[in-house]
């Protein structure tokens, strides 16, 4: 039986049984473990992981990008997970076993105002927000991609899941690229998805 959740910001949560496998869904989006982890698993066999030694993932669920960077790519390096739901973090550490260790520290906290008020630079940010199918309006603003840029180390790699917002991401792209990146949009993977690669 699908056991149902109520969140404050995702609205209603579902964790069940697909093909054998646990996944994380909202009301009409896979979250985790579902398509989205087939989406993971082509993005980053477009990027070298292997000299990468942090990563700062924005949008949590139940931890597919995590599991696909350790599992699939067997990136060894330190990660921070941020995730602005309470209830996404509990139902990753108690449905789907994600646990905070030395290599791997979740913070509760908006994405927007963790890149404008938090330090540190990174070597991979993926990005990878939505509350159901939408992205929410602040996550597509300059600010908040100037400011990203600047958690950026040289070298480094910043992937975006635009979902179905390849109309919507021009001006994302043309900053990336005003701020020293070479921008690859590849479209449709995964048959839905925009992702936004920026190669620093």
């Amino acid at each position: 039986m699908p056991k149902k959740f109520q969140s404050k910001f995702n609205g209603a949560l579902e964790v069940s049984f697909r093909d054998g496998r646990k996944v994380l869904d909202s009301e009409n989006a896979n979250y985790s473990y579902g398509s989205a982890q087939s989406v993971w698993n082509k993005v980053f066999k477009k990027i070298s992981l292997f000299d990468l030694k942090t990563a700062l993932v924005f949008g949590l669920g139940g931890g597919s990008v995590l599991d696909v960077l350790r599992n699939d790519f067997d990136y060894k390096g330190k990660i921070t997970a941020v995730e602005i739901d309470p209830v996404v973090i509990q139902l990753a550490k108690e449905e789907f076993a994600i646990v905070e260790s030395a290599i791997l520290k979740i913070v509760c906290m908006d994405a927007y105002d963790y890149v404008l008020k938090r330090k540190g630079k990174f070597d991979l940010i993926v990005v990878d927000i939505s509350i159901d199918y939408t992205i929410p309006e602040k996550i597509l603003t300059s600010l908040f991609w100037e400011n990203l840029t600047l958690r950026m180390n040289g070298g480094g790699t910043i992937a975006f899941n635009a979902l179905n917002y390849t109309n919507k991401i021009s001006h994302i792209k043309e900053m990336l690229t005003n701020s020293g990146a070479d921008v690859k949009v590849i479209k449709k993977v995964n048959g839905t998805n925009t992702i936004v690669f920026a190669k620093y």
